[in-house]
């Protein structure tokens, strides 16, 4: 087996994963402006919805580089999707929130992230998505 085989072969994953969820997200929204990547990290806003979330909260979940998140926060502002408000425990910080508009897609978002899983859960055995969850986890630990 090629040293690169493994590399391409996730990566192939994660294109057609991205492009799964971003074909979801506008069967949703019927809005091209609102991205996979947005759904994502609301997804991961709603998720923690309890706690003040940080861009570098999300940087850390999403493994993304601070400018990514920054402009990818930025957008989502412009969208109306989130909004940036200071901190009640650090002034310096800001804490990302979701929006009205952002959480009237919350249910319809869970119900196609749930379908998507579904998805691999149908090709996938208990065994071979814990084994699976395991190696990428393995994998990832390697690359940070």
């Amino acid at each position: 087996m090629d040293k690169t085989e493994i590399g391409y072969e996730l990566m192939k994953v994660s294109n057609l994963v991205h492009r799964e969820f971003a074909r979801q997200v506008y069967k949703t929204t019927h809005d091209d402006n609102i991205t996979g990547a947005n759904m994502q990290i609301l997804a991961f806003l709603n998720m923690n919805a309890h706690k003040e979330i940080y861009q570098k909260d999300i940087e850390k979940h999403f493994a993304l580089r601070p400018s990514t998140v920054s402009a990818n926060l930025r957008l989502m502002e412009r969208k109306g999707l989130i909004s940036r408000e200071y901190s009640t425990i650090d002034t310096r910080l800001k804490r990302v929130t979701t929006t009205p508009k952002a959480l009237e897609l919350k249910e319809e978002m869970k119900l196609k992230t749930n379908e998507l899983e579904e998805k691999f859960n149908s090709v996938l055995s208990i065994e071979e998505k814990a084994t699976m969850i395991k190696l990428l986890r393995k994998m990832k630990s390697a690359l940070e």
